[in-house]
């Protein structure tokens, strides 16, 4: 239980640290959160961890039964590291937009590659989806699934390997927002606006040094390039090969409608897609890779030790 304690520790401090960087660059520009925007979100957290340290008071108390508990720890726990890595990152993708203000934005490249790799045309993909609302329903089901697929896959992932499988998840998570944001301040875009066209107004007013104010009852993605719904799409297929088979032959399909809903559902350029695959695939390789390192050297020191 050490290892899994001290990983869970350090994925906290990361998520504390992420907050702590959104913070002060929401005040080195001058933007101002709306704290009581924030509240909800602190007091449902505080709410979770008095269930975890519930759960861990009872396995002290009853020794015997303590093993029963490491599901729900690790579901609950997990689940709260989650969304509040959401909730850290969210005001730094609005950074991430300022900082690329002074970069003049991609959309006619990014369009031109469309149809010159891919002979992709957004408009006319649009227009053809228009008059299909089957099709269209069912395409806006699969690209708002997002939350949903990730509730169940770490309720998987604690059912089949409690304190492991989840924490691949959230470092996978961590990793991929991370590379995201890096790259939407050098790669800035409108997109193309969609169902989600929302975002647009907000995309303009940050842009124009208009942006003054962070509130999270409004807050809302506005990474164009490249595409994290691609990039989570990928990654719960590949968790979900992770807990099982069925998992798999589930969330396979799911995600390939999600995928065929990116562009004309979520307005993202064909292009954002191919970027978000390269993220997850770098997400995974790189998470993996520490992970098979930081076991190596804990086995050297198990033997050290001995």
């Amino acid at each position: 239980m050490q290892p899994r304690s001290c990983d869970y520790a350090v994925r906290w401090a990361v998520v504390a640290g992420v907050g702590v960087v959104a913070q002060v660059g929401l005040h080195a520009f001058g933007v101002s959160l709306v704290a009581e925007s924030a509240w909800p979100t602190a007091l449902a957290v505080g709410r979770c961890l008095l269930v975890v340290a519930g759960f861990i008071a009872f396995g002290w108390a009853v020794p015997r039964l303590a093993h029963t508990t490491a599901i729900p720890v690790d579901l609950t726990l997990s689940a709260i590291q989650l969304f509040v890595l959401v909730q850290a990152f969210l005001p730094i993708s609005y950074l991430a937009a300022a900082l690329g203000a002074g970069f003049p934005p991609l959309d006619d490249t990014l369009s031109r590659l469309d149809r010159t790799l891919f002979g992709y045309d957004w408009d006319a993909v649009a227009q053809w989806l228009a008059g299909r609302t089957t099709i269209e329903w069912v395409l806006s089901t699969a690209y708002f699934s997002m939350p949903v697929q990730a509730a169940v896959l770490v309720g998987l992932g604690s059912i089949v390997r409690p304190g492991r499988q989840n924490s691949e998840f959230v470092w996978i998570a961590i990793t991929a927002m991370a590379l995201t944001t890096a790259v939407f301040v050098f790669t800035p875009a409108m997109g193309k606006g969609g169902h989600v066209a929302a975002y647009l107004g907000v995309l303009n007013d940050i842009r124009s040094g208009r942006w003054t104010v962070f509130d999270y009852s409004r807050a809302q993605g506005i990474v164009t390039f490249p595409s994290f719904h691609t990039t989570l799409a990928l990654v719960f297929v590949y968790l979900a090969g992770r807990v099982h088979r069925w998992a798999l032959a589930v969330f396979a399909p799911l995600n390939a409608v999600m995928l065929l809903s990116i562009p004309p559902i979520g307005g993202h350029y064909l292009i954002d897609v191919a970027g978000g695959g390269v993220v997850a695939a770098a997400s995974v390789v790189v998470v993996r890779l520490a992970r098979r390192r930081m076991r190596a050297a804990a086995a050297l020191l198990g033997v050290a030790a001995g």
